[in-house]
């Protein structure tokens, strides 16, 4: 057997990353489809009557070794990635791309799940709650695959599925490349308004890049401080156009004819399901159930942030006629200029809590947290992983094991810019106890050598959304693969993400955590009160880039056909009358969230429906006047946590709650109303 499908005896289920070579990924993929085959067969040609274990729980396990490799190429190949993976990540790609097509449209298979499907409709048969659950996700899983369509519309949909996984790939891809292409190297004149630690930052990623010059990268861990600070506007211009212009180039690596097909295949793709647009398609399984409903959503927080917006605008326009910068506001204005009012109105330097937010501080925050709430125990393991920056704890309550974490903070060559969580495998007990091996993956700047890692509030706030997500996969207390951790509506699976940003700002964590790298002080409560004050500053700007970024990837699901997208987006933004110099977020050419992979493609809005909701459970913990109070923190485990998808996510907020959760505290979070 090839050495990637043998058992991984290290670290509670982790390879040992030494022994794991790029060639050996094709031939081990072989084998494990080669294997879940048989196990698929065994399955559809059962002679007895179906039952949940020989047709739920069978398919729960019958690709146990697939699922693993996968788990691991496709964490490398995000998070360190290297020429050879990424000549064969196409191939790989569409081969899983197609061999699930095939499984989920397998007629023998989903007629034994309809017929248990069936009989519980009929009261014939007698399930647990959770495995009615998962019995009729399976089935929806399948329908949605187009397992009841002709045999030559299936043959239509699984070509679909495996040409947009090409795509999906391709554009990752291109987009990883101009990342790791473009560098701006900056001379003394080039540093001004620039803070000591991050000239310091850009020194080291000169020198990692073989630079005695500081050097910007496309990493946002450079760009936004720079936008923010430099008082160069012609460089900022130079930044931010090369960020915004990443697949948008006249090159081979411009993304508008693939962005072109992916939406034109997923037209298509709903089309043949009887569906009238992508978006509806895709939202039939939400909690928002349909475009309309996300539509009037978005709309009314726009209402709010856009007045928000204009009133920052004039305080811009303002400042830069006092400094005799006259025209247009630009997008490379923006964070400028809002710095600089920042500072006037606060009297403070958002740069200045730097100091505060040293990278290994704020993890043990986080593992703090999660203490408190959970009474979960983080402890360091000595464990070689896919990288010299890569940290491994074992996760543990009372003794018990829980889990494995990982922790992958720097931003470097080979890795795609963002920050995420992962798994290389999910919690279930189907037929044993597995325990979960959970990822997060950020693109802090490195910092110089022996120096220490400090994050901006911005950053801290990352990590404490990524570790919520990690929460969500390791606390999951469920049976079945299927529901486990983070398998859940994605307009629910930012909840318990942003929800665990809410503790970096309480004061148990800031004053145990946020101590000065210069004397080892705490915070100050002027400063805390400043950062506390000013948490909601540029919150137009801020909510109107996200919105506008929401809006067009839902309207490009939601009509077309369209022959040119740099065009649609511009038309979609003047309809908006978006206020002067404001840009999306993410332009189509780059947008990895919807693009890359199906994940979140007319999903967007997710993270603001999910904010309404832990806005609104976090004000639950104030009306308790304890940020850890025991009897919220074990609800909070049970029904938001733990859950997985066992249960719908309208009742298990519900049952946190005690009722659906109300829009004005997100709009007071973000200083909206």
């Amino acid at each position: 057997m090839n050495i990637l499908n043998q058992c991984w005896r290290e670290s509670f289920g982790l390879p040992n990353f030494g022994d794991v070579k790029e060639e050996d990924f094709l031939p081990a993929l072989k084998e494990a489809i080669s294997e879940a085959t048989r196990n698929l067969g065994i399955i559809s040609r059962e002679k007895a009557l179906p039952d949940f274990a020989n047709t739920i729980e069978a398919l729960e396990t019958f690709d146990e070794l697939l699922s693993r490799l996968s788990a691991l190429y496709f964490n490398l190949v995000s998070s360190n990635s290297n020429k050879k993976l990424e000549e064969i990540q196409v191939e790989f790609v569409t081969e899983v791309s197609s061999f699930y097509a095939k499984v989920l449209t397998n007629t023998e298979v989903f007629s034994r799940i309809d017929k248990l499907y069936t009989l519980i409709e009929s009261k014939k048969l007698a399930l647990t709650d959770e495995q009615k659950r998962v019995l009729y996700l399976y089935r929806s899983d399948f329908i949605r695959s187009g397992v009841q369509l002709s045999n030559s519309d299936q043959l239509k949909l699984r070509k679909i599925m495996t040409r947009l996984a090409e795509l999906g790939t391709q554009f990752s891809q291109n987009i990883l490349v101009e990342e790791k292409n473009w560098e701006l190297e900056l001379s003394d004149e080039d540093l001004d308004g620039l803070s000591p630690d991050l000239i310091s930052i850009l020194i080291q990623s000169g020198l990692d890049r073989g630079s005695s010059l500081p050097t910007l990268t496309l990493s946002r861990s450079h760009l936004v401080p720079f936008l923010e600070n430099s008082s160069r506007r012609d460089l900022r211009k130079y930044a931010l156009l090369a960020w915004v212009s990443r697949g948008a180039n006249k090159n081979s690596t411009n993304n508008y004819k693939l962005v072109q097909e992916i939406v034109s295949l997923r037209k298509e793709r709903a089309r043949l399901l009887g569906f009238e647009s992508f978006s509806a398609f895709k939202l039939e399984t939400e909690m928002a159930k349909n475009p309309e409903n996300v539509r009037l959503f978005l709309k009314e927080v726009w209402k709010h942030a856009k007045s928000k917006a204009l009133n920052e605008l004039e305080d811009i326009k303002q400042l830069m006629i006092v400094e005799k910068v006259f025209g247009s506001v630009k997008p490379w204005d923006w964070r400028y200029y809002q710095a600089k009012v920042q500072k006037k109105l606060f009297n403070y330097n958002p740069e200045d809590l730097r100091q505060f937010f040293e990278l290994n501080s704020i993890v043990d925050a986080a593992f703090f947290v999660a203490k408190q709430l959970f009474n979960l125990e983080f402890k360091s393991v000595n464990f070689s992983g896919y990288h010299a920056d890569v940290k491994t704890w074992e996760v543990t309550r009372k003794g018990k094991h829980i889990g494995v974490f990982l922790g992958d903070y720097f931003a470097r060559d080979g890795k795609r810019s963002g920050a995420w969580c992962s798994s290389f495998r999910s919690q279930s007990r189907v037929n044993k106890i597995v325990s979960p091996i959970v990822l997060n993956v950020c693109n802090f700047a490195k910092p110089a050598k022996n120096a220490d890692a400090l994050l901006s509030f911005d950053d801290a706030k990352t990590l404490f959304h990524e570790f919520g997500h990690a929460l969500h996969n390791l606390l999951s207390n469920v049976t079945y693969n299927r529901i486990s951790g983070t398998s859940v509506a994605r307009d629910f699976v930012e909840l318990p993400s942003q929800l665990y940003e809410h503790w970096l700002l309480t004061p148990e964590v800031l004053k145990k955590f946020a101590l000065s790298k210069e004397d080892g002080q705490s915070m100050s409560g002027e400063l805390t009160q400043k950062l506390v004050d000013s948490i909601n500053f540029g919150s137009g700007f801020k909510t109107i880039e996200y919105l506008a970024s929401a809006i067009v990837d839902l309207e490009i699901h939601s009509s077309g056909p369209y022959s040119d997208f740099e065009n649609v987006q511009t038309k979609i933004l003047e309809e908006l009358d978006m206020p002067e110099g404001i840009i999306m977020r993410h332009a189509i050419s780059n947008f990895s969230h919807i693009f890359s992979g199906d994940g979140y493609s007319s999903g967007y809005y997710s993270y603001l429906w999910s904010e309404v909701m832990d806005s609104d459970a976090f004000e639950a913990f104030r009306e308790r006047n304890d940020f850890f109070d025991k009897e919220l923190s074990k609800s909070l485990e049970s029904f938001i946590y733990s859950s997985g998808g066992s249960v719908e996510p309208d009742k298990l907020y519900q049952s946190f709650r005690g009722r659906d959760p109300s829009i004005e505290p997100l709009l007071r979070g973000r200083g909206l109303i």
